[in-house]
């Protein structure tokens, strides 16, 4: 029987009340509104008023310098990438690339400081390869002069500093790039001068963060248009989570990058690339939490959950994208609901189905449908020893239906009220006193019928119809947009949630709340109901709503300064 201790960690009582917690932001998701009728529609209400929320500014995640590098060393970044010591980005909250996940504090200072120090030293162990390889237009002897490398000095600069700066560099940045050059050229000689340079570059800070000047006043008042260096860059890092390529750079060289069409023509090339992929599975890992898996299980009660399986489990969600995207019709619907998806044989073996063959290929599994009932997202969403079924019902209500975020007040004792019922064999037993006690249901009667019904998959995310010898009851009822609706087990809410417009206008939401790097302001409700409104015209197509993405307001424009 699970002990009264561990309990009392998994119960969130409140009082009903929805206040931010600590480190919220001050405002809450804008709620989702259904259209009334009749009257003017949803959009038409939000955008009467067009304008967009301040853009904080956003650091590069670890992904997104790495793949700088990747950009900027060629076919030297073999030598280049391993063993950085670039800050990893840990999510908080949100995603990946949020602005408040990728915080420089005093010793994520030094390591980028590091990472640079790092770089210049692989160059000094040997610098004639990547003299060759970054000034590929320049005649070199073997080893390279001095004077030839003082000749080509300045076009290095030019060319290697644009593309840092993701843009083209100014006179004053060539002229403080040429200063580090020129003050170590004269002790230590020219090699050494140009890898400083390099050294210099890799950490400045127009490499480091997206910045955003903007390129004159926008037809909106109170709003600035972005260059189409800028855009280009926008583009660059919601499709492919890196710099722009070459064919990018030159549209935006060009100034090819000013019309919605022009935009939304690039948006489509970018999902082509093999970039693309792990981009939008990066999504998925944010969205879904997948993250959390890397937190251990206990092998002793889950001994089939190996190392085999888990390697197999992080590859699910990939998998399972990648056939929706290019083998299926791209629906939000057959990723989250679909009676098949990959698995392989390492999967198959662990949910009890026959082996599909080689490599991963689409899979009926029992009592399952879609992806949030797959073992990866089950997992994931669970403690090392026990489902979480508080932690899996708040998830659900919040990152799949975007309901406010409840917040446990902090004058609720949580020591105390599963103390009668933590020795009752199922969690709707133990978990009852919350959705009775005037202090706990006013939360909980959200959060525990979404939980329950998942109670059917276990901490390691293997079916099961019962718990310590007593049948699970994991039917429940849930508002996925019109009304509640009653569901017997995990995989009917599956079915429920996949078709809800609650859930498409919800992930809608999520990749607008990816796109600009942080959760959602009231200057944004235009934004966000167009992008709600083009993904169900859309049917809830995946590529869709992130073309819908570059056409809206605060994709396009940056809000003034004040």
């Amino acid at each position: 029987m699970r002990s009264v201790a561990l309990l009392a960690l998994l119960v969130l009582a409140c009082d009903g009340v929805i206040t931010p917690g600590p480190g919220s932001p001050a405002v809450e998701p804008l709620p989702i509104d259904p259209d009334p009728e009749p009257g003017p529609s949803r959009v038409e209400r939000a955008c009467m008023t067009r304008t967009v929320a301040t853009q904080p500014l956003r650091r590069l995640t670890f992904d997104q310098y790495q793949h700088t590098l990747a950009r900027l060393f060629g076919s030297l970044s073999s030598r280049v990438l391993p063993g950085t010591r670039f800050p990893p980005t840990t999510v908080v909250r949100g995603f990946s690339a949020d602005a408040e996940n990728n915080t420089v504090n005093t010793e994520q200072s030094n390591a980028i400081e590091d990472e640079a120090e790092r770089i210049a030293s692989l160059m000094l162990a040997d610098p004639q390869p990547y003299l060759r390889g970054l000034m590929p237009s320049c005649t070199l002897s073997t080893p390279a002069t001095d004077a030839q490398i003082d000749a080509c000095i300045d076009a290095f600069i030019s060319s290697f500093a644009s593309a840092a700066y993701r843009r083209p560099s100014t006179a004053a940045e060539r002229a403080i790039a040429k200063q580090v050059f020129t003050e170590v050229r004269p002790d230590q000689g020219a090699t050494k001068a140009f890898i400083a340079v390099v050294q210099y570059l890799v950490q400045s800070p127009a490499l480091l963060y997206r910045v955003e000047r903007g390129a004159g006043a926008a037809p909106l008042q109170g709003l600035l248009e972005l260059t189409d260096h800028e855009l280009a860059s926008r583009l660059a890092f919601l499709f492919t989570d890196g710099p722009p390529d070459a064919e990018l750079s030159a549209a935006a060289d060009r100034g090819e990058l000013r019309t919605k069409e022009q935009l939304a023509a690039q948006a489509r090339r970018l999902m082509t690339s093999p970039a693309f992929l792990p981009t939008a599975a990066g999504f998925l890992r944010d969205w879904l939490h997948l993250y959390e898996a890397r937190a251990g299980k206990d092998t002793m009660l889950f001994p089939r959950y190996t190392a085999q399986v888990v390697q197999s489990l992080e590859r699910e969600p990939v998998e399972a994208l990648r056939w929706v995207l290019e083998r299926s019709d791209g629906k939000l619907s057959t990723l989250l609901g679909g009676a098949s998806l990959p698995v392989d044989g390492t999967l198959a073996s662990y949910y009890g189905v026959a082996a599909p063959g080689a490599g991963w290929e689409p899979t009926a599994l029992p009592n399952r449908r879609g992806l949030l009932t797959r073992a990866s997202v089950m997992a994931a969403l669970a403690m090392p020893a026990q489902t979480g079924t508080i932690h899996r019902g708040n998830f659900f209500r919040g990152e799949v239906l975007c309901e406010p975020s409840l917040t446990l007040p902090a004058n609720v004792d949580i020591s105390t009220p599963l103390m009668g019922t933590s020795n009752l064999p199922t969690a709707r037993e133990r978990l009852a006193p919350t959705t009775t006690s005037s202090t706990c249901r006013g939360c909980h009667v959200q959060i525990n019928p979404l939980g329950l019904a998942l109670e059917g998959y276990d901490p390691v995310g293997q079916y099961r119809t019962t718990e310590n010898g007593a049948p699970i009851d994991t039917s429940g009822s849930v508002d996925v947009g019109a009304g509640l609706t009653p569901f017997q087990t995990g995989e009917e809410l599956a079915a429920l949630l996949a078709d809800g417009k609650k859930v498409r206008d919800c992930y809608a939401r999520q990749w607008f709340r990816n796109s600009v790097g942080r959760i959602e302001m009231p200057e944004d409700a235009c934004s966000i109901a167009t992008l709600q409104e083009a993904f169900e015209t859309s049917g809830g197509d995946l590529g869709a709503v992130l073309v819908a993405v570059t056409q809206l307001d605060t994709f396009l424009y940056r809000r003034s300064p004040e």
